[in-house]
């Protein structure tokens, strides 16, 4: 398999929103299956995006040392969805900072609704 048939497999997306100074500064975006990978955007789509290639650089390397790719663990654990959150999420109490946990599907499904909301209120999201 190349690094975007693995991408096509349920791997577990998480998009953790980032505030600095108390003010909203986009996401911090992590494949739990591929340790190390790690990615950041000002908002959804491009965190998604700038995730994805990482993940695809991660499955190159990792193929390329001939190591092998972890299989999507999405459905091992439950969290506890807290639906006071926008997308659901787990909190973690100690630092106030929330996790999404969700497949590609549900965030391209989530920021087309953010566009259209966006768009029938009037801001830019």
């Amino acid at each position: 398999m190349n690094p975007a048939e693995y991408l096509r497999l349920p791997y577990s997306w998480c998009f953790i929103p980032s505030y600095e100074d108390g003010e909203f500064s986009g996401y911090t975006s992590y494949i739990l299956e591929f340790p190390g990978c790690i990615s950041e955007g000002e908002n959804l789509f491009i965190a998604e995006e700038n995730l994805f290639r990482a993940a695809y650089g991660w499955i190159r390397a990792a193929l390329d040392l001939g190591q092998e790719i972890p299989e999507p663990a999405a459905r091992l654990y439950a969290p506890k969805y807290n639906p006071r959150h926008p997308l659901g999420g787990v909190r973690n109490t100690r630092g106030g900072i929330w996790m999404v946990e969700m497949s590609r599907f549900d965030l391209i499904v989530i920021c087309l609704l953010y566009c259209i909301l966006g768009y029938i209120i009037g801001k830019n999201w």
